[in-house]
């Protein structure tokens, strides 16, 4: 049977085909309630659009041909397609067509017409006469004998409109209840026969004959690896696109030489594609998110493994928003995408284990949502040149998910000769670091492979003294890897290498301290390093000299005190850091004075425009703090209460600042969390140049929700009067 688009009829009223034979290496028919209805709906959807559908007239006396016309007009413009079939012949079975993919949807299909045959005379005839020959179906299970016998009576019972099905003498209880394909018949034919109840069109007999007749695919015979360039043609010489995934599926199975090869891999990739359908977040289907890891594996292959530069430029690539199917070909194989895939199966079957190792290890389901979400995100230029410093986006996600799927299938090579344990903790701990580099927007990827390469060889808290720090973080490239001790970690990665080396004798020492660190990094301020340092820990403890578990834990228990997750404005901590220094930012318009007070990624790593040198309010603030005791609430009051000498005349915008929050305590921050000041001139709107009735020689200060672009301000001294 050649390559091209055929009908369900014209699949099984075929002189090339005498049965549709799921092999023994199938697997079972697994369909749920949801895709099988999923597809109904949609297929009646579209028939309802075919009976409405208005085909142009044309000029014939033909009857015939305007017959063939209106067909082959529905046909093109209102039929169903459910995508790609394909199967292989084998000479010894002349005949038969066995499926590799597809059978869960010809069987489904298959079940949508015995429901609607089994509700009329009329159409059970038609039925069998495209699915029975001489008795026998055309439709054979072998996934396993019971499958296969079942299904014969099964299709009898139905079509002499009998519909309890285990209520019969030749159904073996004990054989067939436990049978997966049995179970899936059964519940799927009760689902389209609910449906049916309620959805059923008026003419039943139309709806079955556009099943039928307009219900199409595209078929591929995987004995002959030419049909792909010839089905291709065959499409695109009709208009009609190609999916990319099972055109690249259908391209990778031609590339294997056996039929063995052939089944074992077709199946594989069914397997393959439910786990990105149960992982495709909002995507309609899984393509999206396969297609993606695909061009993913074939970027890391050529450009960064093999290094064969065929970068896709900003403007080729968005002319497609994808990378060729001729280019994704040259890099995969079906071998080497079973490797990615085991990857991601190794941290879906693990996870649990290694969370269960912690009181606190929540950042690993994080991390994998991340690998998903980029993969349904399908926006990625994974053969961008990540050597050019405005591919940053490009290049940030390529250290994630490339230094995962590098490192964890070198990793797995070894599996079989160290402890399982050791590997699944070693392979998490590794993409904890990486799961920070890129919240970090870590773009080093020259340097990527060898720094992995050397994790490989010494373990996942190897340090050096050869250290890449404000390089790394201003992302720019170090091109003189000469030294083969070299190693790009940043100055964080190296100091919790050196802490955890301390406690390698003690694996539950060791999983206490990682978790408490876990908790400070992953605190919603510290998680995000990006333009701030890349530091993700620091800037709350010196781990350099030494912090144990009690230190630890209270620094956590502060910090979550401090700023809640939950939370989102932090008044008291605003109006505490008042007595350390300046903690604000500056910001526009600049011809008015601005400042941002909860710029906190910025304030807890004390990177503040208006500090003055060695100023460190944040820091003097938390550790003092941390020695207090008590609660923030009663630490603030303590504060208030210390007697600061504050005349009229103070040029210090700080000392103005903590006199009036002395007096309006949080009320000072109503309007929102910036202070914006006049300077008197350029400022044509009213009250602006008004002078300060605490502070009159300054303009009134101001508390706004953002800043001048945009919100309502109130003036400090009349909240102060009305108070």
């Amino acid at each position: 049977m050649k390559a091209g688009k055929y009908s369900v009829k014209e699949l099984f009223v075929n002189r090339y085909v005498q049965q549709i034979v799921i092999p023994e290496i199938q697997r079972d028919y697994v369909w749920a309630e949801e895709q099988v209805i999923g597809l109904l709906t949609s297929i009646k959807k579209d028939f309802e659009s075919f009976l409405t559908v208005e085909v142009p007239k044309i000029e014939t006396k033909d009857n015939d041909l305007e017959t063939a016309f209106e067909s082959f007009y529905k046909k093109r413009n209102n039929g169903s397609n459910i995508g790609f079939i394909y199967a292989y012949n084998d000479d010894q079975y002349s005949g038969n067509y066995f499926l590799i993919d597809g059978q869960q949807r010809i069987t489904t299909m298959f079940l949508m017409l015995l429901v609607l045959a089994s509700k009329n005379e009329r159409l059970n005839e038609k039925f069998e006469k495209t699915f029975l020959t001489d008795g026998l179906l055309k439709l054979d299970y072998k996934v396993r004998e019971s499958a296969h016998n079942f299904l014969q009576q099964f299709t009898a019972i139905a079509l002499s409109r009998n519909t309890d099905f285990t209520n019969q003498n030749w159904y073996y209880s004990n054989k067939y209840d436990s049978d997966t394909t049995i179970k899936s018949l059964i519940e799927n034919f009760q689902s389209i026969q609910e449906y049916y109840e309620s959805n059923l069109p008026n003419d039943l007999e139309a709806f079955y004959e556009y099943i039928e007749d307009y219900v199409e695919f595209w078929y591929f015979d995987t004995n002959i690896s030419e049909q792909g360039e010839e089905l291709y043609i065959y499409m695109n010489a009709r208009g009609e696109q190609m999916q990319a995934n099972e055109n690249l599926k259908a391209d990778l199975l031609s590339k294997l030489d056996t039929t063995d090869e052939k089944n074992k891999y077709g199946k594989l990739w069914e397997d393959w594609q439910d786990i990105f359908w149960v992982n495709r977040g909002d995507n309609e289907n899984a393509d999206h998110g396969f297609n993606e890891f695909l061009s993913c594996l074939a970027g890391l292959k050529t450009n960064f493994i093999d290094e064969k530069g065929t970068f896709y430029s900003k403007q080729k690539f968005e002319k497609n928003y994808k990378i060729s199917t001729s280019d994704l070909l040259k890099s995969l194989n079906l071998k080497y995408v079973e490797s990615g895939i085991n990857v991601i199966r190794f941290l879906l079957d693990n996870k649990d284990a290694f969370t269960n190792l912690y009181n606190y290890a929540n950042w690993l389901e994080d991390c994998i949502n991340e690998i998903w979400n980029l993969f349904n995100d399908n926006t990625t230029n994974w053969y961008a040149d990540f050597r050019d410093q405005n591919r940053a986006t490009e290049r940030n996600r390529m250290v994630f998910l490339w230094s995962i799927f590098y490192y964890v299938e070198k990793l797995l090579d070894e599996i079989h000769e160290n402890d399982h344990d050791e590997i699944v903790s070693t392979v998490f701990r590794f993409m904890r670091m990486f799961y920070l580099r890129y919240h970090n927007y870590n773009r080093s990827v020259s340097t990527l492979r060898k720094t992995i390469d050397l994790l490989l060889i010494n373990g996942v808290f190897y340090d050096t003294d050869n250290l890449v720090d404000d390089t790394v973080q201003s992302g720019k490239i170090i091109e003189d890897l000469n030294d083969n001790s070299y190693i790009s970690l940043t100055s964080e990665e190296q100091i919790r290498a050196k802490f955890y080396q301390k406690y390698l004798g003690n694996e539950q020492l060791l999983r206490r301290h990682e978790e408490l660190i876990w908790r400070i990094e992953d605190h919603k301020f510290n998680l995000n390093g990006r333009d701030v340092g890349s530091t993700n820990f620091s800037h709350f403890v010196n781990l350099e000299q030494g912090c144990d578990i009690n230190k630890l834990q209270i620094i956590v228990n502060k910090l979550y005190e401090v700023f809640p997750s939950e939370e989102e404005e932090f008044k008291m901590v605003q109006s505490t850091l008042l007595f350390y220094g300046q903690y604000w930012r500056k910001v526009s318009p600049n011809y008015y004075r601005n400042y941002r007070f909860d710029d906190w990624r910025r304030v807890v790593r004390n990177i503040c425009s208006g500090a003055e040198d060695g100023e460190s309010p944040f820091k003097d603030f938390f550790y003092e703090f941390l020695e207090y005791g008590n609660n923030l609430e009663e630490f603030l009051e303590h504060k208030r209460s210390i007697d600061l000498e504050i005349d009229e005349d103070t040029t210090s915008l700080r000392q103005k600042l903590i006199w009036y929050n002395k007096k309006l305590k949080s009320a000072m921050w109503k309007a929102g969390n910036h202070i914006v000041i006049s300077n008197g001139q350029y400022c044509s709107l009213p009250n602006w140049r008004d002078k300060d009735k605490i502070f009159p020689g300054d303009h009134i200060i101001y508390n706004i929700d953002r800043n001048l672009k945009g919100g309502d301000k109130i003036a400090l001294n009349t909240l102060l009067l009305s108070s």
